[in-house]
């Protein structure tokens, strides 16, 4: 799995220069393979602290994103492989879901899903109101 971050002079905030041989670019995001819980943390830190914009946990086709600072809200959003079935949770999420969806992802735990209502990001022709395939993909509305 993935992880991305804003490229840029934040990036030494994120993960430190020792850490940086292990970082690629990919498009304006710096990105770390086979990403460990401890760099998960290290970039979910940065995020609070408003030192990045926004981190993202791939692994392609699919995706976890999420956006904010501080104590929040933060916005996250969940992409299957294809951007007209992209779903947000629409009142957003505190640091402290962030961390547990994130972690959940990356271990592979699909119970991260369940503990929010979806809806469409609006990036296609998903229904706003969450129904088929976000009642497929996550087991509810």
């Amino acid at each position: 799995m993935e992880l991305r971050v804003p490229s840029g002079g934040s990036i030494f905030d994120v993960f430190g220069a020792d850490a940086l041989s292990s970082v690629s670019g990919v498009g304006t995001d710096a990105a770390i393979a086979a990403v460990t819980p401890a760099q998960l943390d290290d970039a979910l830190g940065a995020l609070e602290r408003g030192a990045i914009e926004y981190v993202v946990l791939a692994d392609d086709p699919t995706f976890v994103q999420v956006a904010g600072s501080g104590s929040g809200p933060y916005q996250l959003e969940y992409n299957p492989g294809q951007v007209e079935h992209q779903v947000r949770v629409p009142e957003g999420v505190g640091i402290s879901d962030v961390h547990l969806v994130l972690h959940a992802y990356l271990a592979g735990n699909p119970a991260w899903a369940q503990s929010f209502t979806w809806q469409s990001a609006g990036l296609g022709d998903t229904p706003a109101t969450g129904g088929g395939f976000l009642k497929k993909l996550f087991g509810k509305r």
